[in-house]
Formats: C-alpha cells, sequence, structure tokens
C-alpha cells in the first residue's frame, strides 16, 4: 500500500477487531491512516449485568478465559503458534511494563483487566500434549513463565490433582477479564485517532451488500471524505451471514455454559476426561472483577442440544468443582452440601465453530472497488490468537 492517507473499515467490535484497529494504528506504516470501526455491539465500562444468556452477538465479552494455546506441533498450525507466542508476549509486556514506568502492577492490572496467574491444566487420557508425560508434547513449554510438570501420583504442596487425571502441567498463565480487556483496547484505539460508529450492516446481499452498506454508514456519519480502499472483515461469528453458502456450511454451533461466582479463584485450572468429551470443569478467575467462572461444556448444538439441560449442567458444574476441590474460596454449593461459595448468574453462549480453523486473508478479488481483508474464525482461541492475527491483518494491508 502507497503512503498516502488511506481509508480503512473494520467491521466487528469483538477481540479481533478491536485488536486489529489497534494494530493498524500503532504500526507506523498504517498508524496515519483514516480507522473506523463499525459494530453493533460496542464494549462498554462498568458493571456486567450477570443473567442467563441463550445467545450473544458478541461471543467476546462472554469469553473464559486465560491463555491457552490450542496450536499443535503439527506444521499445518506454524502460523497458530506464532500468533499465540506473540500474545502472549504482548500481554506479558503490557503487564510487567517498562523500565521508569510509575504504574504498579497492581494498576496495570486495574486498566487492562489481564493478570499473571498460575494454571493447572491436567489430562485424563493420552493425547499428542501427554507425549512421553515430560512436556515434550506441548510447543509452548518454553514460551509461558515457570512451567513445570506435576507429578500426579505423588503431588507437591500446591498442586491439586482431579480424580483419574495421568498428567498435569503448571505455569503462569494470563487471565483475563474479557469486558475490562475489550473496553481497554476501545479506549486505546479512540486515543490513537481512531474512530467508532455503532451501527448494523445489511448482510442480505452478502458481502458485496456489507461493504456498500459500510460505505454508506460511514457517509451518513460524517467519518471522512477519504475513499475506503480496504474493508477488513472481523464479524466473528456474523460472518457465516454474509459470505455465501460454500463458506456458511464451514460452521458448526457451539453451546458453551458456565457459571459466575463471586470472588477472585486463587489460580486458574482446566481438566477433562469425562464420558461425553464436551464436558469440562475449570475455573477462571476474572482480574478485578472479584468475579470467576466455572464450567463447563461445549456442546454440539447440531447433535445434542436441548436447552432442558442447562439446569441439569449447573448442578454438575458445582459438583465436580467441588470433588476436585481446586476452588474452595469460590465453589459454589452443590446438591451434597458442599462449597461455601455465592454464585450470581449463569451463561450460556453460541460460538459458530469454523471448520479448518481462523481465516486471515485478503479476498481474491476485489469487492465494490474495495481491498477485502478477512480476520475471523478463531472458534475458541479468539484471545489467544488475537494480538498475532491483528499482526498478519497488518501484514496483508501493508502488501495490498
Amino acid at each position: 500500500m502507497s503512503s498516502e492517507t488511506k481509508h480503512i473499515a473494520i467491521l466487528g467490535a469483538g477481540i479481533t477487531g478491536l485488536q486489529t484497529a489497534y494494530a493498524l494504528l500503532s504500526c507506523p506504516d498504517t498508524s496515519d491512516h483514516k480507522i473506523t470501526l463499525i459494530a453493533n455491539n460496542i464494549p462498554e465500562g462498568g458493571t456486567w449485568n450477570y443473567k442467563p444468556l441463550h445467545y450473544s452477538p458478541n461471543t467476546s465479552e462472554f469469553a473464559g478465559g486465560h491463555w491457552r494455546s490450542y496450536a499443535t506441533t503439527s506444521d499445518n498450525d506454524i502460523k497458530i503458534r506464532e500468533w499465540d507466542t506473540k500474545t502472549y508476549n504482548a500481554w506479558s509486556k503490557l503487564l510487567i511494563g517498562n523500565e521508569g514506568d510509575s504504574e504498579t502492577y497492581e494498576e496495570r492490572v486495574a486498566k487492562t483487566g489481564l493478570a499473571f496467574k498460575e494454571m493447572q491444566l491436567f489430562w485424563g487420557r493420552e493425547s499428542a500434549e501427554t507425549e512421553g508425560h515430560d512436556g515434550r508434547g506441548i510447543w509452548w513449554n518454553g514460551i509461558v513463565r515457570d512451567f513445570s510438570i506435576i507429578d500426579v501420583k505423588s503431588p507437591k504442596e500446591g498442586a491439586i490433582v482431579p480424580p483419574g487425571a495421568i498428567f498435569g502441567v503448571k505455569f503462569e498463565t494470563i487471565c483475563f477479564h474479557p469486558k475490562r480487556y475489550l473496553f481497554y483496547l476501545l479506549e486505546e484505539v479512540k486515543k490513537l485517532g481512531g474512530n467508532i460508529i455503532k451501527a448494523s450492516v445489511d448482510a442480505k446481499n452478502e458481502l458485496g451488500g456489507v461493504v456498500r452498506d459500510a460505505k454508506r454508514i460511514i457517509l451518513d456519519n460524517q467519518a471522512g471524505s477519504e475513499e475506503l480502499l480496504v474493508f477488513i472483515n472481523c464479524a466473528g461469528n456474523e460472518a457465516k451471514n454474509f459470505l455465501g453458502e460454500k463458506e456458511s456450511t464451514k460452521f458448526n454451533s457451539i453451546i458453551s455454559q458456565f457459571i459466575v461466582v463471586k470472588g477472585e479463584a486463587e489460580r486458574c485450572a482446566f481438566y477433562q476426561d469425562f464420558a461425553r468429551n464436551w464436558e469440562t470443569s475449570y475455573v477462571n478467575p476474572r482480574p478485578g472483577s472479584s468475579t470467576s467462572v466455572i464450567g463447563g461444556c461445549k456442546i454440539d448444538k447440531n447433535t445434542n442440544w436441548d436447552q432442558s439441560v442447562a439446569g441439569n449442567m449447573n448442578r454438575t458444574i458445582k459438583r465436580r468443582i467441588n470433588m476436585w476441590g481446586i476452588a474452595n474460596e469460590v465453589a459454589p454449593e452443590d446438591d451434597e452440601g458442599n462449597g461455601k461459595g455465592k454464585p450470581i448468574g449463569f451463561q450460556v453462549s453460541v460460538i459458530h465453530e469454523r471448520q479448518g480453523g481462523p481465516r486471515v486473508a485478503k479476498e481474491s478479488r476485489q469487492v465494490e472497488g474495495v481491498s477485502v481483508v478477512h480476520a475471523y474464525g478463531h472458534n475458541w482461541a479468539g484471545y489467544t490468537n488475537s494480538v498475532g492475527s491483528a499482526e498478519k491483518v497488518v501484514e496483508i494491508v501493508c502488501n495490498l
């Protein structure tokens, strides 16, 4: 792309859209371009309204979560490994700061919604990651801080092993409070000169109609007279509604459910080894929110989801977290009277999982005279992929 000032529109204000806007505005090669972000759901400050939610158009606000790479050692995942590494390093830098910074660690946590936390991760069955039971199957063992193997047969003090675990590791992850981090990114984008428009685009006429509508919205809001030259699709789940039948068939609806409880757990933990592969047990503290989430499940809506399971799933979540004993300080009471924590509510949300993983690439042809770049389909790893994926979009834009 030439050095002449360009107008770039981004569709979507979830983690991918906001991180992409921030990356474009922070990069010397693109920082002087006009950046307009269009979204119907804009992150807001303040408290979170914890109510059962059976569908959310912006799942970024309802994420877990913590940094945990799902990339494998396969050559097919080289780009994902690079993205995840960049995210861990970038988040670490945000929390550690630079020499001479006046901000304390606690102030950075409050500002960003990020925090270092111990993570205990367990497997109940063999997988590529458990190879050798010595960490060799975990490609990121040299990326994260304080990585070590947990002796599941004779655990040392501090390790709490769930029944049936065959392998476990401990490391320093980075937890995030999704709403706080999204709002932090939004404020940074505004400070750097990004323009935010709250609006919905017309998705009835596929990608061409979306680009035309984006142009109209920009003109209606007097967001700039420069010709729109790049449109970046960060619409996440909604992308399947305007990319045509061939692309929409790659999406599968997955239900996620967890309980929000009062208090921040001392650590993160995750375990999966149940009769049904979609059931898990985990706890994630939300930095600076005085809350944690415990879960959970990932249910294929197309085959075995029935909303009547929600109540039973909540009971199962409570029973398993108490049986494990990993978060006694926040675990809510189960049917057997175990647990003293106080639940605030529970959350049910939908992710449209894309077969083949994320699509971060330019469209083969211009649409309505505009170059189109796609960045969606990150599935469960949107936050973990976020910084690296955004930097890839910047690279693509610079080479248009």
